[in-house]
């Protein structure tokens, strides 16, 4: 008597055909297709009569990305050898691409993250402030100019976070005459403009923006004194650094740290001197008072443009800065701390 084989075994032995089909396809780089269908994109013809396949399933033809990844990883790794042949050696580089490590180059090492961390800090920036947003300076007093042009009062700069507020005499120090910057003469122009011809009182700058914390407490204290970052402050004036003041369209002779306070209130008297406007007193620190009008002021590059600065020439003071907008404006508090939890 014939008997027939258990349904189970049959059931077992293809659904094993059947994973041993979809593995091998799957290591050739994409799905089996059903019998009879073409793989989406392959550019094989539909099927022949009969359900027989013009391309045959484990043909080269349906796994073009398989064969363009192994070239392409080569030349990628190519390149980036060639960028790294004049690294330090305690350089890691990891590229992947769709989970698959293609370069690795001490990936697991753990390093210092340096300059990189500027990304994040672009980043959130363009994503917390708005790519259009502009910082702006003020120039406000509790009075208002007289017909005669007489401010009989004390003129107030408050500073709104501009970290690129340069005048002539420092841009001519730069390394790249390129570097953008927002022009701070300007200022001194629109307050004349303004009708502004006296000042009775004192030029006083107001960095209440932010706290009065001029660095990081982890920062070696060479970072200033090489000139790699500023006296960090909302009211930024040429870096923070002395020398300048007196004499804003000329470059300084001894570039030192110094109050950015004082020193951008103490430029800000100078470049309104220069335009014909007296000012009986000097300058120093000072917060407005509420209610001051204001009376001209001056708008920082689009956050974008100032993003882009910060990533193309690496600069710290930007990024310090940024940092310190991010906390006043998505941390209550214009600090360092209230930025990195931004």
């Amino acid at each position: 008597m014939l008997r027939s084989r258990p349904p189970r075994r049959v059931a077992a032995r293809s659904a094993t055909v059947a994973l041993v089909v979809v593995v091998v396809g799957a290591l050739l780089g994409g799905a089996v297709p059903a019998a009879g269908q073409a793989p989406p994109g392959s550019g094989s013809r539909p099927p022949a009569p009969g359900g027989r396949l013009t391309t045959p399933v484990f043909s080269a033809r349906r796994v073009p990305e398989l064969l363009r990844a192994r070239p392409a990883d080569d030349a990628l790794r190519a390149a980036v050898g060639k960028a790294l042949a004049g690294a330090p050696p305690d350089t890691c580089v990891v590229v992947t691409e769709g989970g698959r490590r293609i370069v690795d180059v001490q990936g697991d090492r753990a390093l210092l993250p340096a300059s990189t961390n500027k990304l994040l800090t672009g980043l959130a920036a363009l994503e917390a402030l708005g790519p259009d947003t502009r910082l702006r300076t003020v120039a406000a007093s509790s009075v208002r100019p007289g017909p005669d042009g007489v401010l009989a009062g004390d003129l107030y700069l408050v500073g709104g976070g501009d970290p690129l507020l340069f005048t002539p005499g420092f841009r001519v120090t730069l390394k790249d005459q390129n570097q953008p910057g927002t022009d701070f003469a300007v200022l001194a122009d629109r307050i004349r403009a303004a009708g502004v011809t006296r000042i009775t009182g004192r030029i006083l700058g107001d960095d209440s923006r932010y706290d009065q914390v001029r660095g990081v407490p982890t920062w070696p204290s060479s970072y200033q004194k090489e000139d790699q970052v500023g006296a960090l402050s909302a009211l930024e004036v040429n870096r923070g650094i002395s020398g300048l003041s007196k004499a804003p369209d000329k470059p300084a002779t001894r570039r030192l740290i110094g109050d950015p306070v004082v020193l951008g209130a103490e430029t800000l008297r100078s470049l309104l001197v220069a335009r014909g406007v007296a000012v009986d007193g000097d300058a120093a620190g000072g917060q407005a008072p509420a209610g001051a009008t204001e009376l001209a002021s001056l708008d920082s590059l689009p956050v974008r443009d100032i993003v882009a600065e910060m990533l193309l020439w690496s600069d710290n003071t930007t990024a310090e800065l940024l940092t310190k907008e991010l906390g006043r404006t998505a941390g209550g508090a214009g600090t360092t701390a209230a930025g990195l939890a931004a």
